[in-house]
């Protein structure tokens, strides 16, 4: 299952997102130019960042207590980053991109959530 991890406090969600959709961004710098104009780019210092937009269904009202508790106070919106263990247990450090979270009521104890977070990797 998802889950969220900063220091000793775990978010465990009832269950795994529905479109758990990533894009990647590769920043590099540019630092020559040869003699016909082509540009020479070194991955040496570059920024690879992934967006990961998650889109979870069914989350229940505790669940989504927990998860506005979790962003409000104990990664503070965007500020701090956290361990995100995806459906394959696969960790990886993010941050959310937005200090707050889409929600919606979708029937008694059901809330729609939509979360966006940032990787950053550097290569």
């Amino acid at each position: 299952m998802t889950r969220f991890v900063k220091g000793l406090v775990t978010l465990q969600f009832n269950q795994d997102p529905q479109r758990p959709a990533a894009s990647a961004v590769s920043l590099h710098q540019v630092l020559e130019i040869d003699s016909a104009g082509a540009v020479y780019v070194y991955g040496k210092s570059s920024l690879q960042r992934g967006r990961y937009r998650l889109t979870f269904n069914r989350i229940t009202d505790e669940v989504l207590a927990d998860l506005l508790a979790f962003v409000e106070t104990t990664v503070a919106g965007v500020r701090h980053t956290f361990t995100w263990y995806d459906h394959a247990d696969v960790a990886r450090t993010v941050r959310l991109t937005s200090p707050t979270v889409e929600h919606s009521n979708i029937g008694p104890n059901r809330h729609q959530v939509e979360i966006e977070l940032t990787e950053d990797v550097t290569a």
